[in-house]
């Protein structure tokens, strides 16, 4: 496995700061915050932002993200569709292979069938990013009342059938949420798109916040045993840590970058991973 990090853990500073931060720190692998993408995007200006990242020896892995594409209907899923087609277009520009797309919240209550829809709008979408070469990461929230668990995830994933449809599993979200490690060895090689890691602070887990991510081996999760649960599901791909810290956020991005890396480069070493 690869570690890699997502833009929202250093999300104060510019897409210039954060590139030559993640390369001084060690990274070669980065998640595009597709927001920090914009100001190249109004001025045309995406060849200079891929310049950027090939200059500083950074690969696009995956990008954050877009979201309503599961249950939007009629004039709104124009609209949305319309966005999803943008961000594509960012992704494809940049290079990167993979766009998150997490759990709608729906304002009522969840029925049976709004997972046949559910379905029904990834795959149309799925179809959508395929001439652009982009995968779709079908990311699980927790406490979500569509998708809240990787079990849900995978089966929406195998209902959708396409091949350019997986999972992305967020350590924090399956920890705090109601997934089982045995979910996780139910999944085959390829269901499995992307991870985010991430450990939480010492916190009941039912309180436990976005704001509560810490460095893998910093927090209480236990990382070994979901690390080599997805190892023997077969995943080797990138760990792209995700952080949402206000302590990280205040630090300069290159102090921030560095803290991350140190910790999760050692931490997988440990793990032997």
């Amino acid at each position: 496995m690869k570690l890699a990090i997502n833009q929202a853990t250093t999300m104060k500073a510019t897409f210039e700061q954060d590139v030559a931060a993640y390369a001084a720190a060690g990274f070669q692998a980065v998640e595009l915050w597709l927001d920090k993408l914009t100001p190249y995007a109004e001025k045309g200006a995406l060849g200079q932002a891929r310049r950027l990242l090939d200059d500083h020896g950074l690969t696009a892995v995956s990008a954050c993200y877009h979201a309503g594409v599961m249950l939007s209907r009629g004039e709104e899923r124009a609209r949305n569709l319309d966005q999803f087609r943008a961000k594509l277009e960012l992704c494809h520009a940049m290079g990167c292979p993979v766009l998150i797309v997490p759990t709608d919240f729906p304002a009522g209550d969840v029925k049976r069938e709004d997972y046949d829809r559910a379905a029904a709008g990834l795959a149309g979408a799925a179809d959508v990013a395929a001439p652009y070469g982009i995968s779709l990461a079908v990311e699980f929230i927790k406490g979500a009342k569509l998708i809240g668990s990787l079990q849900t995830t995978l089966r929406l994933v195998r209902a959708a059938g396409r091949p350019n449809v997986g999972a992305l599993f967020d350590t924090f979200h399956f920890y705090a949420g109601v997934s089982k490690t045995e979910d996780i060895l139910d999944a085959q090689p390829d269901e499995l798109l992307f991870v985010h890691l991430n450990d939480v602070s010492d916190v009941p887990i039912e309180i436990a916040r976005d704001s509560d991510r810490v460095p893998p081996g910093d927090g209480v999760m236990p990382l070994r045993t979901i690390l080599e649960a997805l190892a023997g599901a077969g995943y080797d791909g990138h760990l792209s840590v995700e952080l949402f810290a206000e302590d990280l956020w205040a630090m300069s991005a290159h102090d921030a970058a560095r803290l991350v890396y140190d910790r999760s480069a050692a931490f997988l070493e440990d793990l032997g991973l």
